[in-house]
């Protein structure tokens, strides 16, 4: 090694310095929100219109076989994929946004992060039901309700529906 020649130094926090995780979500050090992303100007450079596309179609089959599970009575794996719906939705966003997702806890930054962008605070109430199905997994099966999973999954269809828009080209 050469005595002479400086280390890389990190990149400040207020530059990309972006990494694919091993599941394909892109990410990102940088603000969020008003920030301009559109990958026509080039600033969101891993914009990925197919990952997009397969995080976002597979969040709507989650819900749909979320529902299913739901009325064969397996409220386990019926909050499961309501939780994963609402996860895979949020990874669509991520990627078209430029935003940071690669760890669990990053969902609620994800959706903090677009109930500031697009000024909707229901996305803060619909972020914690989809937590709370989330923590369905780790609950005794007496303590599940199927009339509370029901109206959460339609919870989650109403997240998708809002972030939606959120998965094109960052706005």
């Amino acid at each position: 090694m050469d005595p002479h020649r400086q280390p890389p130094q990190p990149a400040p926090r207020d530059t990309v310095a972006a990494k694919a995780d091993q599941g394909g979500v892109i990410a990102m050090n940088q603000p969020p929100a008003n920030q301009n992303n559109n990958p026509s100007d080039g600033h969101n450079e891993f914009f990925d219109p197919v990952a997009i596309e397969e995080y976002r179609s597979r969040s709507r089959e989650f819900l749909t076989r979320g529902l299913a599970f739901l009325t064969e009575g397996d409220l386990y794996q019926a909050s499961e994929k309501g939780w994963g719906a609402a996860a895979w939705m949020a990874k669509a966003v991520a990627t078209a946004q430029g935003w940071e997702y690669s760890r669990h806890d990053q969902f609620s930054v994800v959706l903090n992060n677009a109930s500031l962008t697009l000024g909707d605070d229901r996305l803060r109430g619909l972020r914690g039901i989809a937590n709370d199905l989330h923590g369905n997994y780790y609950k005794r099966e007496f303590l599940l309700n199927a009339d509370i999973i029901g109206r959460d999954l339609n919870s989650v269809a109403e997240l998708l529906d809002i972030l939606e828009p959120l998965t094109g080209p960052a706005v």
